[in-house]
């Protein structure tokens, strides 16, 4: 009986079936082998491997354990481990999803602060200070509070209490500018001049070239008649804005007040020469030039700013000054009357009505 048909691997001359298209001993291609019948005959002193039994990988159950392991795959690659985004594709990001109101967390005093800012804005500067005190007694560390609290004491008209916080606050935050900028300013409101000067000083040595720190510092040592304070505070303006010409006209008026005649005509002749129109700036100079003895260039200074502006108050009174000092009784009268004519409700009108009274019985 002859050999049955089999295709003989060419890599291991195992023989195999006619159908098989791989080696079943080596795994090796079949393809383009002929199916021959008969042992192979070995050459001389070799052994030819016989072929063993194996599993066909073109076989229906070889497909079935690779499509089962490529559904495993897809599934892991899915499932556990997570796709890398492709190189350039864009990725939209997913939103959290919302906690529940249990799990949220609020922030101690926020609500009330949120609340008191609300009633703030509508005007209602005593239930909001309510509001801003539980915020505070929250959260008594958070300065944001506190300081929105002493501010609204203040607008509610609580001057006292609203100082006290601030003086708690800028003791515990000394460092903090705005803080002791406030306070200084409460401070100058409430009529407290001595504790406010000290306010404002502090504050400069925080920040030393804050204007609006520095002129309201000045304004206080003007008003509490103190001009070489003030002179000091307004050179400092000067340094800061050379080319201010309010700076130069505050400068000139400190220079008046604190007896410097010669500088303070020069200073307000460059401010009058910037801004012809300047009422209090010509007046001042008026003043400064009649205090050295140069009458008719006061007098001319003032007619000037008249022709200007021939219904100031504050010149006509000015003119009548000057003129009084001239010893020009009937002339000084004349123009104290205008200036009661176009201020009748002057603080001072009834005393210069009455100057104006005894200056014009002088000169008849």
């Amino acid at each position: 009986m002859s050999p049955a048909l089999a295709k003989t691997c060419p890599a291991c001359q195992a023989r195999n079936k006619p159908k098989w298209e791989f080696c079943a001993r080596c795994g090796a291609s079949l393809a383009g082998v002929k199916s021959t019948g008969g042992a192979v005959k070995a050459a001389k002193g070799e052994t030819r491997p016989q072929a063993r039994p194996g599993f066909g990988w073109g076989s229906g159950a070889a497909v079935a354990v690779i499509a089962v392991g490529a559904v495993a795959a897809w599934w892991w690659w899915t499932h556990v481990t997570p796709p890398e985004p492709t190189h350039g594709a864009i990725i939209l990001p997913v939103p959290p999803r919302p906690q529940p109101a249990s799990a949220r967390v609020e922030i101690p005093g926020a609500a009330a602060f949120a609340s008191a800012q609300a009633l703030l804005a509508k005007g209602d500067a005593a239930g909001a200070a309510k509001l801003f005190a539980d915020a505070v007694a929250a959260v008594p560390e958070n300065h944001d509070y506190r300081f929105a609290y002493a501010r609204c004491l203040l607008q509610a008209g609580d001057s006292q209490r609203g100082l006290a916080e601030l003086a708690k606050l800028a003791a515990d935050v000394p460092d903090n500018f705005e803080y002791a900028r406030t306070r200084a300013e409460a401070l100058r409101l409430a009529n407290r001049a001595d504790e406010a000067a000290q306010a404002f000083e502090a504050a400069l040595k925080l920040q030393p070239n804050d204007a609006d720190t520095i002129e309201s510092l000045s304004r206080l040592y003007l008003d509490a008649k103190r001009p070489d304070k003030a002179l000091r505070l307004s050179r400092r303006l000067v340094e800061l804005q050379p080319k201010n010409v309010l700076r130069q006209q505050a400068l000139g008026e400190n220079l008046v007040q604190a007896g410097d005649w010669p500088e303070a005509v020069d200073v307000l002749g460059r401010v009058l020469a910037a801004m012809p129109q300047a009422v209090g700036s010509r007046a001042w100079l008026a003043e400064a030039q009649a205090r050295q003895g140069q009458t008719d260039a006061a007098v001319a200074t003032v007619r000037e700013g008249l022709r200007l502006a021939p219904d100031a108050p504050l010149l006509h009174r000015t003119l009548g000054a000057v003129l009084e000092r001239a010893d020009q009784p009937r002339e000084a009268a004349e123009a104290y009357r205008k200036y009661v004519e176009l201020a009748p409700n002057a603080p001072d009108a009834a005393e210069i009505r009455a100057r104006a009274q005894r200056l014009a019985a002088q000169g008849q």
